[in-house]
């Protein structure tokens, strides 16, 4: 839902399931060096936790931010999950 309703069509270029040094972030977007991981109920748990802050510190190491979603964000907060992408992510006024 997040790809094809939001990010395939949005004006700054995201791109999806892209390599990432030994990991794969499920969006990327170059311009702003923004990651995107959307996580189901598996992270919850306290192995997942640990192997995601690690992932994380590996891509803020290299002067990119993590934003994470949960599926239930983007299935009942969908308005709020725009919005942030958004204002992390502004369209440049032509």
């Amino acid at each position: 839902m997040l790809w094809y309703d939001l990010l395939s069509k949005y004006p700054v270029r995201f791109l999806r399931q892209r390599p990432i040094g030994r990991y794969i972030a499920d969006f990327y977007c170059p311009a702003r060096k923004l990651v995107i991981e959307v996580d189901g109920k598996q992270h919850e748990q306290e192995d997942a936790k640990e192997y995601d802050s690690i992932r994380t510190e590996f891509f803020s190491s290299l002067g990119i931010e993590v934003i994470r979603f949960s599926n239930e964000d983007i299935i009942n907060r969908w308005a709020f999950v725009c919005d942030v992408i958004k204002d992390l992510v502004p369209v440049s006024p032509s």
